[in-house]
């Protein structure tokens, strides 16, 4: 089974994502792609800049952040990488954990 996975701008846009993260948030692919990560995960922009920098490394460690879904709150653990596609620089964050928000 696919690791849930988005790929992002380094401004934060959502680019992709695959399904195992689509089913996470129970939203449309149109509901999403497009969109800023900070719609769903307030308060990530303040933290952006500190987490495209963790990603940059071989050995990047892994952050948690709390996002919200039509159906509850969650709190997201995962890892983030910067890589190129197509030549140009995206952040590809990978989940590892989700667990609800009491």
């Amino acid at each position: 089974m696919a690791m849930p996975g988005v790929v992002l701008s380094l401004d934060g846009k959502i680019l992709a994502l695959n399904l195992a993260a689509l089913r996470i948030g129970g939203r449309r692919m149109d509901e999403i792609v497009g969109r800023y990560a900070a719609e769903f995960a307030p308060g990530i922009e303040y933290l952006w800049d500190e987490r495209i920098l963790a990603g940059q490394p071989a050995d990047g460690g892994t952050s948690e952040i709390a996002i919200t879904t039509r159906r509850s709150a969650l709190m997201l653990e995962y890892m983030v990488k910067v890589c190129k596609f197509d030549g140009q620089p995206v952040v590809v964050a990978l989940i590892t954990n989700v667990r609800p928000l009491p």
